[in-house]
């Protein structure tokens, strides 16, 4: 019996020393609770400012990329703060709690939690020193993927895609161009044939460049450089940097594509494109005459969307407002107005879209838009930017060619040679020349406008004709300038004449096909009137005697299909031979 009670003696000592030592160590967290929160709160940010260390040093050089083990640590980093974050919380809630049990050994579980917390932050400082460095070479992407618009349901575009498929196809065709009008849908495509899997199993790598408005080599070159992620330290000439692209690219199937081309550039010049003999290249551009001098094989034009096309787009982005058959007419006009042109539609659509189920706010859009001179539509104004961009190039004489061609119908189709006529009597060639000569400096005129795609050729060269949308934004520079104003009203079934200070203020008239029977008897004051088209007003009979008096300036003056017979009693002072009259 004594024997089991010194036993028992024994046992129960050694359970009180380890519960007084237990006791004893919680009782020791408590104590160190706001030392151990605040060496936590040291090492955390010790271990921040190693972070934002190597995030700059990763950040500092394009070219590189965090390593896979930098890239771990960077994010077990992020972790920890959270974690801290919540340790924090937890500390200013539960450390200046009174000294009751529960709130005793909640301390101690913290005060322990925390000096846990700042080991583990402590080794994970450690593995920031990185021996083997925290960047690497970034890898190359085979593609870089643009978002592309599908346009499978497109057929106008699509067919362009199709075609080019097959041009990049051919062993023998490097340089493709595709060329079209301002907003006709280029891009989509070019952004198309870069996201196209198809295409990009077909090249080792693909290569977009945006041309900027002012191309220069050096620049070119860095956006090359920077896609092919090329270290050029030590090489300042072009011709240096031109051969360490095509060093990196020897060997290899590479597409470039090059957007919204609008001057001549020299690619072997800039990437040594001839040594390059696997490589293709596509360009998009508004001329074709920029195609031709970038030495395409193939050419491709990118026509207006058929009508088909243009109400499936319209409609994919109206979507539910056009419900009734009501506004389903409304819309069908609106997509004509429209013209075909990708871009257009895509604004006006957006616009209208926001009128929801309202036929009177439909209406009115439909009628703005049919103004060119009305009140703003989206899409209208940012078309007209783009237009205006696409005439910068083009001198004086050639743009006042385009914006005389605007005084026909929409979609009317022109006669070349009676254009050229009525460009060389207005004096847009050089009358005095030779009319064969004239002639022949009319077509260099007439080709480079329908390679801008400003106009546009049919029935085999003998006539041309001007997209509705064009020749809106056209009349709308016309109203801007005050050296090129235009009256034009054919085919709007006109009885009367217009007002006297529309005539007094146009320096070029279209009335023709029309159902005029007399012209104004009032006295006229137009001196700057050049051109005044007549033609097809057939139950005009009789022209004041007076309304030539003021027409000294007159070079084309047509009344085909009218009952006019004869002028001279009305303008016995001017010879036929001073203009088409």
């Amino acid at each position: 019996m004594e024997a089991a009670a010194v036993s028992l003696a024994v046992k129960a000592y050694d359970e009180g020393i380890k519960c007084a030592g237990y006791i004893k160590g919680k009782n020791d967290y408590v104590n160190d609770l706001e030392e151990n929160y605040l060496e936590l709160k040291r090492v955390v940010r010790t271990l921040k400012a190693r972070r934002d260390d190597v995030e700059a040093e990763v950040n500092r050089d394009k070219r590189m990329q965090a390593t896979r083990e930098c890239q771990d640590w960077i994010l077990r980093v992020k972790e920890i703060e959270t974690e801290f974050c919540k340790l924090e919380k937890e500390y200013n809630r539960k450390g200046k709690r009174s000294w009751k049990p529960n709130s005793w050994f909640s301390k101690s579980k913290l005060s322990e939690r925390i000096e846990k917390k700042s080991a583990e932050v402590r080794c994970l400082l450690a593995e920031g020193n990185f021996e083997r460095g925290v960047v690497v070479a970034k890898l190359v992407k085979p593609v870089e993927k643009m978002g592309a618009l599908n346009i499978e349901d497109k057929q106008s575009l699509h067919t362009v895609f199709q075609e080019t498929l097959s041009y990049l196809k051919h062993d023998k065709i490097r340089r493709i161009g595709i060329w079209g009008a301002v907003g006709i849908g280029k891009t989509a495509i070019m952004q198309y044939l870069n996201d196209n899997e198809g295409i990009a199993k077909m090249f080792n790598i693909i290569i977009w460049i945006t041309m900027p408005n002012n191309p220069s080599t050096q620049k070119l070159q860095k956006a090359i450089i920077q896609r092919l992620n090329l270290s050029v330290e030590g090489i300042s000439s072009i011709k240096g940097k031109a051969q360490r692209i095509s060093e990196e690219l020897e060997g290899k199937k590479c597409l470039i594509l090059l957007d919204e081309v609008g001057h001549k550039i020299d690619l072997h010049k800039i990437m040594g494109f001839q040594n390059l003999k696997d490589s293709k290249v596509v360009l998009a551009s508004r001329s074709r005459g920029i195609c031709y001098a970038m030495g395409a094989n193939a050419l491709i034009q990118v026509k207006n969307l058929s009508f088909d096309d243009a109400w499936n787009m319209f409609q994919e982005i109206v979507g539910d407002a056009i419900s009734s058959s009501k506004i389903k007419k409304i819309a069908e006009l609106v997509v004509l107005e429209c013209g075909g042109f990708p871009l257009l539609i895509d604004r006006v659509a957006r616009t209208f879209k926001s009128y929801e189920e309202n036929d009177v706010l439909w209406n009115r859009g439909l009628m703005c838009l049919q103004r060119w001179d009305g009140i703003k539509v989206g899409g209208i104004d940012e078309m007209l930017e783009l237009l205006k961009f696409c005439c910068r190039d083009l001198d004086e004489i050639k743009k006042g060619c385009f914006l005389y061609s605007a005084l026909y119908p929409e979609e009317c189709e022109i006669c070349v040679d009676y254009l050229l006529e009525c460009w060389r009597a207005e004096g847009f060639m050089d009358y005095t020349n030779e009319f064969k000569d004239a002639r022949g400096e009319g077509h260099v005129i007439l080709k480079e406008l329908i390679d801008l795609s400003l106009l546009e050729i049919t029935d085999g060269r003998k006539f041309v004709k001007m997209n509705k949308v064009l020749r809106k934004m056209a009349l709308k520079m016309s109203s801007q300038r005050n050296d090129f104003k235009l009256l034009v009203k054919p085919r709007e079934g006109l009885n009367d004449f217009p007002k006297k200070e529309e005539w007094e203020q146009a320096t070029r008239i279209s009335l023709m096909d029309n159902q005029l029977q007399t012209l104004p008897d009032t006295d006229l004051d137009c001196c700057n009137l050049l051109t005044l088209l007549l033609q097809r007003n057939r139950q005009l009979k009789k022209i004041p005697d007076s309304f030539f008096v003021s027409m000294q300036s007159l070079r084309v003056l047509d009344l085909h299909a009218t009952e006019i017979q004869c002028l001279l009693h009305l303008y016995p002072n001017r010879s036929t031979s001073e203009g088409s009259i």
